[in-house]
């Protein structure tokens, strides 16, 4: 998984998927691998491409994490139920455990609303959360770029420069 992270950030998203594909032919009820293979997509900008792969991960019983890629991948290729479905998932899912801020996030940009995916991200970085350590190089997250809110919480993690 790490490497086809790694492939990711640089841009090369086919080479990281025929990696992943490899480790979902070892182990196709893995759902770490589908979940992989469709942030992948998500990166690329294809979230239509990436939402079976999501979907085969979330019904896999993955963790809150995923299903707030589903739901941004609903929101983005244009299905504001099902990411709103996803929101209201991850809410449930936060009374018996917890569900990170940046995950809300995530589907609130999906949906085009970067009011509360800010708010939760801001939530997010007062509660220490290690998924900011992204916020540089996630490709979802560029609609936020030009906002002086996301410089402030760039500046605020010191990752500005």
């Amino acid at each position: 998984m790490d490497k086809a992270i790694t492939l990711v950030w640089q841009g090369k998203y086919d080479n990281a998927r025929d990696l992943l594909r490899r480790a979902m032919e070892i182990d196709p009820s893995f759902y770490m691998s589908h979940a992989w293979v469709g942030w992948t997509y998500l990166q690329a900008g294809s979230p239509q491409q990436a939402i079976p792969e999501l979907e085969q991960a979330y019904a896999l019983d993955a963790p809150p994490w995923v299903a707030s890629w589903l739901g941004y991948a609903y929101g983005a290729a244009g299905n504001r139920d099902k990411a709103h479905r996803m929101i209201e998932e991850l809410k449930h899912r936060s009374v018996h455990g917890h569900v990170a801020p940046f995950s809300l996030a995530l589907v609130y940009l999906g949906m085009g609303d970067r009011e509360h995916a800010l708010d939760k991200l801001e939530e997010a970085c007062a509660a220490n959360s290690q998924m900011l350590l992204t916020l540089k190089m996630d490709r979802m997250l560029d609609p936020l770029r030009s906002l002086p809110r996301f410089g402030a919480l760039l500046k605020k993690v010191h990752l500005d420069e």
